[in-house]
């Protein structure tokens, strides 16, 4: 997270110009953006793009779109998230809205005939948070808080995450990524041979298995939460909402604590604990909490490396993540006495 700056993933103004509805919208669709809409001047309304969506977003399905209409006292434009998504997003806003979860306002959802939807929500000016503000860090661990604390009944039926790869498949390719990471020595601070690393890999998956469960985002990072305006933080990108080891957003935020010293790190984690059970949860210790966090990173290092292993090439991934990957890996591994080093750490 190191040179994380949130104006590079927040909405940035362009030059303005008219744009076909996107998604297969029509103005009939989108005519609940202005609520006092001349129902007899829809056809003078436009859609505008001001804004370039930035960061880590699909752009393929999703757009910042202004809509410009007359209304009963002029005009009026009103800037809305328009994104097509799976029907699964639109339930999960009405799931967790109901659990009290901050979430970006939702305008209009419209189906569309391939069972997915177009949804249009309220424009967040701001994505990310101020890492290096201790305040703005504990509001998102309030609110990732909140979300943990969530009654897994309160999903529906369907609690569970899609699963993924079959495992013997994600094996074989954590395999082959070891097997790279070993030819470009970044593994030669351990004499562990590939097949030792698979063990340990599974070894962290059974640990994973016995962790106490929560409702969890499962792609948990900085460019999953915004403002709009002074408004406060909210969550988005609800489709991998699920049951999964409990502290699995805490795991993909904890570096972004990296930056503190221990005791505001350790203040910062107990923060997050404190929210939990104001939510009703039952919490470990700070310490106890802290090994089954390093323990479920040494997870997700693991799951992570195959595809780093195959982004050397990317120009926001490349070598650097794949060596702060390891380096991570390596610590927590050090930390919690799994494996030795046979050179300075």
């Amino acid at each position: 997270m190191a040179g994380f700056d949130r104006m590079s993933l927040s909405p940035l103004r362009t030059v303005e110009e008219v744009i076909d509805l996107p998604f297969g919208l029509s103005w009939e669709h989108v005519s609940a953006v202005l609520p006092d809409l001349d129902g007899r001047a829809v056809e003078e309304c436009r859609a505008l793009k001001r804004y370039e969506i930035q960061g880590l977003h699909d752009r393929a399905g999703s757009e910042v779109v202004s809509f410009e209409c007359a209304t009963r006292t002029g005009h009026a434009t009103r800037d809305v998230f328009v994104k097509r998504s799976p029907a699964l997003e639109a339930d999960r806003h009405i799931q967790l809205a109901a659990a009290e979860v901050p979430l970006p306002r939702v305008i209009f959802t419209v189906e569309v005939a391939d069972g997915n939807q177009v949804l249009g929500f309220e424009f967040l000016d701001t994505i990310g948070i101020d890492f290096d503000s201790s305040d703005e860090v504990r509001e998102l661990l309030a609110l990732v808080a909140t979300l943990n604390s969530v009654d897994p009944a309160a999903l529906g039926g369907a609690p569970t995450p899609p699963p993924g790869r079959p495992e013997a498949e994600f094996t074989a390719s954590l395999e082959r990524a070891l097997v790279r990471a070993r030819s470009m020595s970044l593994l030669d601070w351990s004499s562990l041979e590939v097949s030792d690393w698979l063990e340990v890999y599974r070894e962290a998956r059974r640990w994973a298995a016995s962790m106490p469960r929560a409702v969890t985002h499962g792609e948990m990072y900085f460019q999953q939460v915004g403002r709009a305006g002074n408004g406060p933080l909210v969550i988005f990108d609800l489709a991998t909402i699920g049951v999964r080891p409990r502290f699995s957003d805490l795991c993909s935020l904890v570096e972004g604590l990296e930056r503190y010293g221990a005791g505001e790190q350790a203040a910062l984690l107990s923060s997050y604990l404190d929210a939990l059970a104001i939510g009703g949860v039952t919490v470990p210790s700070a310490a106890d909490a802290l090994e089954e966090l390093w323990r479920l990173r040494v997870l997700s290092r693991f799951q992570s490396l195959q595809w780093l292993t195959q982004s050397l090439d990317d120009a926001e991934l490349g070598l650097e993540a794949l060596e702060d990957n390891i380096a991570t890996l390596r610590g927590d591994l050090l930390d919690l006495g799994i494996v030795r080093s046979r050179g300075p750490r």
